[in-house]
């Protein structure tokens, strides 16, 4: 798994899927991360959080959640973390933690559309014309 996705992005949700359920005892000592569908999604709490993400291997892995939080709010003046991670390991810029489990293949929690980005405007210079109407003001 590896992917590069934005720091505050990661943090928040980490903090939300970190909340304790009212009917929960106790919070979950173990997080999920999934990278797939040009999503990052975890999960902790009977709770699913995804946040778009630049997804080059798709992959899921445990870890404990309270460490990963920990680490990846020590990266807060980064804008941009870039994580990848295997069977044995998940390695956060220059840091590297065990994992409890990995998983190679997965499938998203949900079914995502994705579209192609389409700025064809950007390589010929030309400025996408829009007018209130719906036509073009040309």
């Amino acid at each position: 798994m590896k992917f590069t996705i934005e720091q505050k992005a990661l943090s928040k949700i980490l903090r939300l899927v970190g909340r304790k359920m009212p009917e929960a005892k106790k919070s979950d000592v173990v997080v999920r991360l999934s990278a797939c569908a040009a999503r990052v999604f975890v999960e902790s709490n009977q709770t699913v959080a995804g946040v778009e993400a630049l997804v080059f291997e798709d992959g899921s892995c445990t870890l404990p959640r309270k460490e990963f939080m920990d680490l990846i709010s020590s990266y807060r003046d980064r804008q941009n973390l870039t994580i990848e991670a295997n069977a044995r390991f998940i390695e956060v810029a220059s840091s590297r933690r065990e994992v409890l489990s990995y998983a190679a293949k997965l499938t998203p929690p949900a079914q995502f559309q994705v579209f192609p980005v389409t700025d064809t405007w950007v390589a010929t210079g030309e400025m996408p014309s829009t007018s209130r109407s719906g036509r073009s003001s040309r």
